[in-house]
């Protein structure tokens, strides 16, 4: 395990090759004249996007230290938005790794975003478009081969109570032994609420940077 100060070193290293992506999202948003929810760079409904946010920088590492330091082949991410944190996936993953995207496309930035990164970055394989309710089950029911392989899955669809337990049942089910389940903005209570859940099916907290603004938790999946 690494230390905090040598996870933000390798972390800030790479984060000025990610600036270039965050930008172009920030000016697909920008065109549409529509608020940004919050992500790992900014604030929900954020004006100014010159600058990322310094608080939320340790989310960043977070996420970013988690890929680098494990053999990550294949991943899914619920709640892609403009992509902010994809971009941060991305920039992490090995080349021949596959990331898959859910997202219920509300935003009329977010398919523009979306294939932008996918020329960027041969990792990004798909969009799959709606309610995570109906297309995560629809997802498993489709491709029984795909149960248990992926080594991360992201949770960061909507907040409700059902839509989150929905989302995770999808995330178990697809998540393989020994996996990593990213938790996003566990700070609400519709989300916090599961938590005891996890632990009683056995997923383990693992060490993370303490987060208080959209804060995370990960969940190492048992054997």
């Amino acid at each position: 395990m690494i230390s905090t100060k040598e996870a933000e070193k390798i972390y800030l290293d790479a984060e000025k090759y990610m600036y270039e992506d965050i930008n172009t999202l920030n000016s697909f948003i920008i065109s549409k004249g529509c608020p940004m929810e919050g992500n790992c760079f900014y604030l929900h409904h954020q004006q100014d996007l010159s600058t990322p946010l310094p608080v939320l920088i340790y989310k960043r590492i977070n996420y970013y230290t988690l890929l680098k330091h494990r053999h990550v082949k294949k991943m899914i991410e619920i709640g892609f938005n403009a992509g902010h944190s994809a971009a941060v996936f991305l920039h992490a993953l090995q080349k021949d790794s596959i990331f898959i995207s859910f997202d219920i496309c509300e935003h009329p930035y977010t398919k523009e975003c979306f294939e932008y990164l996918q020329s960027k970055h041969p990792q990004l394989k798909h969009m799959i478009e709606g309610d995570s309710t109906v297309t995560l089950p629809k997802f498993i029911e489709e491709n029984p081969s795909e149960i248990c392989t992926y080594d991360v899955i992201h949770v960061d669809g909507g907040h409700s109570i059902d839509v989150c337990l929905s989302d995770l049942k999808g995330a178990h089910i697809l998540l393989k032994p020994g996996g990593v389940l990213i938790l996003d903005d566990t700070n609400a209570d519709e989300i916090m609420c599961f938590i005891p859940s996890l632990e009683n099916l056995g997923y383990k907290m693992l060490f993370q940077i303490p987060t208080h603004t959209y804060s995370h938790i990960l969940f190492e999946k048992p054997m």
